[in-house]
């Protein structure tokens, strides 16, 4: 079992536009057994500050899910099942290959 926690911040100005965004993510990672491994995530993206001409964000959550099967070094099938923002990347998939 793997649990990871993550937070970003992302800054945009465009124009007479701005915005902050915060994304909080948890991701709990599960090899079920040799070749199969699944994670999921749940995002919380919201707005940390509330400047002059900022852009409107309302308070989301995203989950995520994803699904590795990689019998093989000849062999790897994953899905990933995405509903928006995500902190993920591709070291999560191989965490799971290096416990064999």
């Amino acid at each position: 079992l793997l649990i990871r926690n993550s937070y970003s911040f992302s800054y945009l100005s465009a124009g007479k536009y701005s915005g902050s965004f915060g994304l909080y993510q948890t991701s709990i990672g599960y090899k079920v057994s040799y070749p199969l491994y699944i994670q999921v995530d749940l995002g919380y993206l919201h707005q940390p500050f509330t400047l002059k001409n900022n852009l409107d964000l309302n308070n989301r959550f995203f989950p995520n899910f994803h699904l590795y099967f990689n019998p093989s070094q000849n062999f790897h099938f994953s899905i990933d099942v995405l509903s928006g923002p995500s902190n993920f990347n591709s070291y999560n998939r191989y965490w799971y290959q290096e416990e064999r």
